[in-house]
């Protein structure tokens, strides 16, 4: 690292960061296109992991939609010194992947009321 360059957590900026820096902040001032260069430029890394946590395709391309329009949403949100752009839009696409598992599991379904409580339970 060199003098007058600001440390990021052992690791120096490169030139593909600080482009989606560039395009991150066009998505915050709400530049819906910018949007489509993070896309392209993330999509197969994103759809991967979403395929890898769902098992399913269709299910993974509805993460990857769904994690882009979150970073949309939250593009404000992004910090510059916790990581790279990728690593932050990257980091969303799991967390949606769970949700998607989640919620196509069938529910629990809860044994039926039982009269009498047992006798542990009972006063």
């Amino acid at each position: 690292m060199s003098e007058g360059q600001p440390a990021q957590r052992g690791r120096t900026a490169s030139s593909a960061d600080d482009a989606d820096q560039a395009v991150l902040a066009l998505v915050t001032a709400g530049q819906l296109d910018a949007l489509q260069d993070l896309y392209d430029r993330y999509k197969t890394m994103a759809y991967s992991i979403a395929l890898r946590i769902t098992s399913d395709a269709s299910a993974a391309e509805d993460v990857v939609q769904d994690a882009f329009l979150g970073a949309w949403r939250n593009a404000a949100r992004y910090e510059r010194g916790r990581g790279s752009v990728k690593t932050w839009l990257l980091s969303i696409v799991p967390h949606r992947a769970v949700d998607a598992v989640r919620r196509r599991r069938p529910p629990i379904e809860l044994p039926d009321r039982e009269d009498i409580p047992p006798a542990g339970l009972a006063r």
